[in-house]
């Protein structure tokens, strides 16, 4: 058995369901006719609609007739419709008597546009320049005031000032120390 194409089984399986379900609405309203009811058939109730309102009312009410002839969208179609048509006849009315001024149209600008007042100039933006990478190995070199150990044992005590003690190793230099720290005791 060839394998179907993607889609067309539930393609399939659609249409069958939807000729069995207009078979059987075909029956249903066979029926409903057959045993004389009306009211529940959508199409039999808007007929009579239609004839009792015609003999209700008379010809002079023509206009019902076409409103149950729309769906609701149609219907608010129309009113949109009419609305616009409304608005669009009164402002035209104002444009031929004068009231009305198109305040888009360059001539008829009363006050500049807010933009234009508060733009400022933009300044150039600036050329991003490359990096210098830094061609080689980078060797770490050893710094001699670096502090590697925080214990005390084996240091030195040297007295800065009366609020600073600092333990420095026995190979580093005094002096050295002091000049660092001396922006500390200003």
């Amino acid at each position: 058995m060839k394998k179907l194409p993607p889609g067309e089984a539930l393609r399939r399986h659609n249409e069958r369901n939807r000729i069995k379900n207009e078979k059987r609405k075909a029956e249903l309203v066979a029926h409903k006719a057959a045993n004389g009811i009306t009211s529940n058939l959508t199409e039999e109730r808007k007929k009579q609609m239609r004839e009792y309102i015609a003999k209700k009312r008379g010809p002079a009410k023509r206009k019902a007739l076409r409103i149950l002839d729309m769906s609701p969208e149609q219907l608010e179609q129309k009113r949109r419709d009419e609305k616009n048509a409304k608005a669009r006849d009164k402002r035209q009315a104002e444009r031929d008597a004068g009231i009305r001024v198109d305040k888009r149209l360059k001539e008829n600008m009363t006050k500049p546009h807010y933009k234009a007042l508060t733009a400022k100039p933009k300044e150039p933006r600036r050329m991003r320049t490359p990096k210098e990478k830094k061609m080689g190995k980078v060797v770490n070199e050893p710094k001699p005031m670096r502090i590697t150990n925080n214990s005390t044992q084996g240091k030195i005590a040297l007295v800065i000032s009366s609020k600073l003690t600092v333990f420095i190793r026995p190979d580093q230099d005094p002096e050295q120390v002091r000049a660092k720290y001396k922006s500390f005791c200003l």
